[in-house]
């Protein structure tokens, strides 16, 4: 559940919250070595790994796979539907 899902956040604030949030719980817990931590996402994942990886400090690496990074751009590229 999104706090903000208005344009420009789409939710996105939200999951840097709480992937952060189970992130330091697991290394509390001893289960993952805070300099070896890794985040990716496909689709609406990627687009939240992509804003994780220029937002949060906890990561050594970022995968994104088919994350749209510019919403405008793809909002306004004819898919050969319309969004009306």
């Amino acid at each position: 559940n999104y706090k903000n899902l208005s344009p420009p956040h789409f939710g996105i604030q939200d999951m840097l919250e709480a992937v952060e949030a189970a992130t330091q719980k697991v290394i509390e817990m001893g289960y993952a070595d805070p300099a070896h931590i890794g985040v990716h996402g496909h689709s609406y994942g990627g687009e939240g790994a992509a804003f994780i990886g220029v937002s949060s400090s906890m990561f050594a690496a970022v995968g994104m796979g088919a994350g749209v990074t510019d919403l405008e751009a793809d909002f306004n590229q004819s898919w050969g539907w319309s969004y009306q």
